[in-house]
């Protein structure tokens, strides 16, 4: 059951129906915890050991051999010994490590207007929220081992045209740095961080004024997005009759 995810607590309610055990005499949470959490650190690699970890990595390390569909790990930097430098997770050694497959990498070719690049972060921060670590140079390492192993495989550069991302300044950058330097690029945001950017800033106004800001965000978007919807009837409309006209 550990091995399967499954909470500690679950684990221990499960017990009787599992294991027969009789509700008198079940372990104690703690006990469950603790046995669960060394099997999982001990034998399903939950750890963050890094010696483990970095050897695990380069277990699975790109040779150019793999099949179509097996995933395989990638990084930009590599140590002394030719392998990936996974770090320790700091600004001065970052742990960037790339998991993809050549099945996956091969979607990326294809007209670069037909698809969005999305980049997607989670990290964490301290109470005033300020990221605890500097992103910029992670998402430059990362969009950069992107680009180069997508060139190792299908021997073309990586193109790319709509890239989403987050309202931060240090993706943008990276983006920008990445992709910026030899490609046209639009970045959108997700108006999920728009507004919740929005929000954050408007903590201190009074709530006559916060609201307007919003509604005045909300009113701007609706207005574009049926422009675009307007634009793309009427050109789904065209294109029919000149489907029409091509068939008469």
């Amino acid at each position: 059951m550990a091995t399967q995810g499954l909470r500690p607590a679950r684990i221990r309610n499960s017990m009787p129906r599992k294991f027969q055990v009789a509700i008198e005499g079940l372990p104690e949470l703690k006990v469950v915890q603790n046995v669960s959490n060394y099997f999982r650190k001990t034998y399903v690699m939950n750890n963050d050991f890094v010696d483990e970890i970095a050897d695990y990595i380069h277990t699975f390390e790109f040779n150019g051999s793999e099949a179509d569909s097996s995933a395989f790990t990638f990084s930009w930097r590599n140590d002394d010994n030719g392998h990936i430098d996974v770090g320790i997770g700091s600004d001065e050694k970052p742990f960037v490590v790339g998991v993809t497959s050549k099945k996956l990498l091969s979607r990326l070719d294809r007209p670069v207007d037909s698809f969005v690049f999305h980049v997607n972060a989670t990290f964490k921060v301290t109470q005033v929220e300020y990221p605890v670590l500097g992103l910029e140079t992670q998402y430059t390492d990362m969009l950069n081992a992107l680009r180069l192993m997508y060139f190792r495989i299908m021997q073309k550069s990586l193109t790319v045209y709509y890239v989403m991302g987050d309202a931060e300044d240090a993706q943008y950058k990276a983006i920008q740095n990445t992709f910026g330097s030899d490609n046209t690029i639009r970045i959108l945001i997700y108006y999920f961080h728009v507004i919740s950017n929005v929000l954050k800033r408007t903590k201190s106004m009074e709530p006559y004024f916060a609201s307007k800001v919003v509604r005045d965000i909300y009113t701007c978007t609706l207005v574009e997005v049926r422009k675009n919807a307007q634009h793309l009837v009427k050109h789904d409309s065209a294109e029919k009759i000149t489907c029409n006209e091509s068939v008469c």
